[in-house]
């Protein structure tokens, strides 16, 4: 779930997302604290962050 957030955030994939079936998915349990989704998004800003800065200095 969260690296499907993350490509569609980053350009990856297209908006609907076409999920890899290669792709590993972590999963939070479902009695996960709810601190989990906060990361989860945390963690997708910053790589979608990082995603663009590298490529606007390889462009």
């Amino acid at each position: 779930k969260i690296i499907i957030k993350y490509e569609k955030s980053a350009g990856v994939l297209p908006k609907d997302g076409v999920p890899s079936p290669s792709t590993f998915i972590p999963h939070h349990d479902t009695n996960a604290p709810p601190q989990a989704e906060a990361d989860d998004k945390t963690l997708i800003s910053v790589l979608t962050a990082a995603v663009h800065k590298y490529r606007s200095r390889h462009k």
